[in-house]
């Protein structure tokens, strides 16, 4: 049950921004503080005779725009805690958070704090973001201990403009998505930056807690080593002004994770069809 530790949160991280996408219109943004999405998550195993297992449910939050080192900055966070037979099943616990802060004026990511409780394991990580100097700092503790032992202290090379594990779930929001393109992005996380390839796939309808949803499909052909043996995620976007993240899937070598909004609070409404 290992890997299934790493399966908790794969959604937020499937876009990247190094650069803006080329071809692409960059929109005004359609997220406003305060808003928030819920999702129930769920795990299948690779036996067509087992029934998925709930478990449990992550929420992204908008928070109101904030100054980080004098600069304008938009600020998200998220939490992802297991529940129901999952944590059982698995022998893991999971609660963990994250805490973001980007550029309000080029979405580069500036600063994300992940405190990650995962059965007896606790970290607490602050990445910070230098665009200018090319590199980003890592500072992990083991929070497990008393007092917390610090377990990691470097600074590593870092692309001029990126987004974090959180911040990423944004950035394909501020784009028209248009079919059959493909971008090539860039992902740092924990010091390591790497490519991936999202290809705008096709329409659907997506059910989800708030009714049927019209929605953009988008996939990655890589779980950019979120599983120790790669994989393949799906996201669907709501097709409209919103583009409200509303399923997610992933599909790898010991089953499949997946979920879908059961909540949303924002400034707008998403278009629903019953």
């Amino acid at each position: 049950m290992e890997r299934l530790k790493v399966a908790w949160f794969p959604f937020c991280l499937i876009f990247t921004l190094g650069t803006p996408w080329a071809g692409s219109k960059v929109s005004p943004v359609p997220f406003k503080p305060d808003e928030v999405m819920v999702y129930e998550v769920k795990w299948k195993a690779p036996l067509f005779f087992m029934p998925a297992v709930h478990a449990g449910f992550t929420t992204l939050r908008v928070l109101p725009p904030a100054n980080y080192e004098g600069k304008p900055a938009l600020h998200f966070t998220a939490t992802a805690k297991s529940d129901g037979f999952f944590p059982r099943l698995g022998g893991i616990d999971i609660d963990d958070s994250f805490d973001s802060i980007v550029s309000a004026d080029d979405f580069c990511s500036l600063k994300i704090v992940k405190i990650q409780k995962e059965g007896g394991r606790k970290r607490d990580i602050v990445l910070t973001f230098d665009s200018e100097r090319k590199n980003t700092h890592v500072l992990e503790k083991d929070i497990a201990t008393m007092p917390p032992r610090v377990t990691r202290d470097e600074t590593l090379p870092l692309p001029a403009c990126t987004v974090d594990v959180l911040s990423v779930f944004y950035a394909a929001r501020r784009f028209n998505l248009e079919m059959g393109k493909s971008f090539n992005m860039m992902l740092s996380d924990n010091g390591t930056t790497r490519p991936i390839t999202i290809t705008v796939e096709k329409r659907e309808q997506v059910d989800t807690g708030e009714g049927k949803v019209p929605a953009v499909k988008l996939r990655t052909g890589s779980a950019m080593g979120l599983f120790s043996r790669g994989g393949t995620f799906s996201i669907w976007y709501s097709d409209d002004e919103l583009r409200v993240p509303v399923r997610f899937e992933a599909k790898v070598n010991f089953g499949k994770v997946y979920g879908w909004l059961q909540s949303y609070q924002g400034a707008g409404n998403l278009r629903i069809k019953n």
